[in-house]
């Protein structure tokens, strides 16, 4: 969560980056595409189509982002990590999967996918 006041500010800020434009956008594609909510709700398919395209820009934008940095809010691994790291869990339910092309967050995830409490 943070050491400093800084640090807990900026651990903030990313963890609500993660939720508003990475987790929220891969829900809302899981939302509109899945076989699990099919008859549920109304599934919109634009919804899902543009939930999947800012979801991946997020993710562009995130890999240029951790071309500095080992972990989403720094060196450490915090909330932010796992907010994100359960994102792309469920992205992989509807086929959102990080892109081959993204090495830094393909790196990242391969290591926080690692830590045994990944697995817990």
């Amino acid at each position: 969560m943070g050491r400093t006041p800084r640090d807990i500010a900026e651990v903030e800020m990313w963890t609500l980056r993660m939720d508003h434009q990475l987790s929220q956008m891969i829900a809302l594609a899981f939302v509109h595409s899945s076989d699990f909510y099919r008859g549920r709700v109304e599934q919109v398919t634009e919804v899902a189509s543009w939930s999947r395209d800012r979801a991946l820009k997020t993710m562009s934008w995130l890999d240029s982002e951790l071309s500095g940095r080992r972990h989403v809010a720094g060196e450490d691994y915090t909330i932010a990590d796992i907010v994100a790291q359960c994102a792309f869990v469920l992205g992989k339910a509807v086929g959102l999967r990080i892109p081959a092309e993204m090495s830094h967050l393909s790196r990242w995830f391969a290591e926080v996918t690692a830590r045994p409490t990944a697995r817990a």
